[in-house]
């Protein structure tokens, strides 16, 4: 056999290997064991201590109830893999009769993430979050 035959017969099968893993490789896995569709709030950073996850796309939850408000840790970390923003409210104890007694205090974009949130004052003195179109 000639050395460019040889050669040849080489690169086909390494590559026949090559494309024989790729189809076996297991698939990347989720930023912070957050899977597709799934909005994921944690009390640490790092995305360690998941306390709440939802797949649902127009509702609201007391951040309170899973720990995620003051004078807990509040959100520490976040994945938003949900089609829609997730939006943070606080109640507005002053506000005049017939205003609405939530504040937009921020949100969280579809399709981001953040290992380390605590910097945002918000995110540790919200009161609701929301997810789509959904209000308090």
């Amino acid at each position: 056999m000639k050395l460019t035959s040889k050669l040849a017969a080489v690169a086909v099968s390494a590559g026949l290997a090559v494309a024989g893993l790729m189809v076996t490789a297991p698939p990347a896995a989720a930023v912070g064991g957050c899977d597709a569709n799934q909005l994921c709030l944690y009390r640490s950073t790092e995305f360690r201590t998941m306390a709440f996850e939802t797949t649902k796309t127009n509702e609201c939850w007391w951040l309170g109830t899973y720990g995620l408000t003051d004078p807990w840790n509040g959100i520490s970390s976040y994945v938003n893999n949900l089609p829609v923003n997730a939006t943070l409210y606080t109640n507005v104890n002053d506000a005049p009769v017939g205003q609405p007694l939530w504040a937009n205090t921020g949100g969280i974009p579809r399709g981001s993430f953040s290992s380390n949130s605590t910097s945002n004052y918000w995110f540790g003195h919200s009161d609701y979050i929301c997810t789509g179109s959904a209000t308090p």
